[in-house]
């Protein structure tokens, strides 16, 4: 049986070594939510994210397995993920921190990239359009509503055909001066150089807001766009989806 922690609770720096921004930043910040089993594994989730610790213990994961990604740096909970067929494994990019030769780069990429798409401020409307398509819902990041979004200090650009959202970058989550970036990119639109124009719009306006904008990528395409940039790129690192 597994009971709550408040996100304060001493027993979650169990992730203190972790290298993962989202651990370290989330925990921070004191956003998302984390548990304990009895036998001492420690689950700390945002988002659609369950990062895992401690001692394995298969009580430590929800009963009702929504779609999730599961992470963990430690070996043992690493064996146990790959050995379960509801998880299915994948490769996910982790970058350091922007500074600022991404900073310099990222003006060189809007000078290269020139579109005839304007690139526009996330508002209500986007943001509302977003959660209407498949390939953008992940765009909304954790927030349920426009004014959240905003409240909490989200930052979100979004480019449009005539009437048509075909791309947009956005805040998966806000930290302390820091946000998750979450980019997409419509099917038809894409290998346009949209991708690369939003990300270099969010790093300069992030820069100037005095934000840090983190990147963790989902696929080779998300960890191109970051290494267009300008992201020092650290390395892969295994994760699992619930299937």
């Amino acid at each position: 049986m597994a009971h709550n922690l408040e996100l304060s609770d001493e027993r979650l720096t169990i992730f203190q070594s972790w290298s993962k921004n989202m651990v370290r930043y989330g925990l921070q910040a004191k956003i998302g939510r984390a548990w304990m089993s009895e036998k001492g594994g420690v689950a700390y989730q945002i988002g659609y994210f369950l990062f895992l610790a401690g001692e394995v213990d298969c009580e430590l994961l929800p009963l009702n397995l929504e779609y999730l990604i599961l992470i963990s740096e430690q070996e043992n909970w690493q064996n146990y993920l790959s050995k379960q067929e509801s998880f299915t494994p994948f490769t996910r990019y982790a970058f350091d921190v922007p500074n600022g030769a991404t900073f310099i780069e990222c003006q060189n990429q809007l000078a290269l990239h020139s579109t005839p798409y304007e690139c526009k401020a996330m508002n209500a409307k986007s943001f509302n359009e977003c959660g209407k398509n498949e390939w953008s819902r992940d765009l909304r990041g954790i927030f349920h509503s426009f004014s959240s979004y905003r409240e909490q200090g989200a930052i979100g650009f979004v480019i449009y055909h005539g009437k048509q959202l075909i791309a947009g970058i956005s805040s998966a989550f806000v930290y302390h001066n820091a946000l998750e970036v979450e980019i997409a990119v419509h099917p038809d639109y894409q290998c346009r150089g949209l991708a690369k124009k939003l990300a270099a719009k969010m790093v300069i306006s992030c820069f100037e807001k005095g934000i840090v904008p983190l990147w963790d990528a989902h696929n080779i395409a998300s960890a191109k766009v970051a290494i267009a940039v300008g992201y020092p790129f650290l390395g892969t690192y295994s994760a699992y989806e619930t299937t």
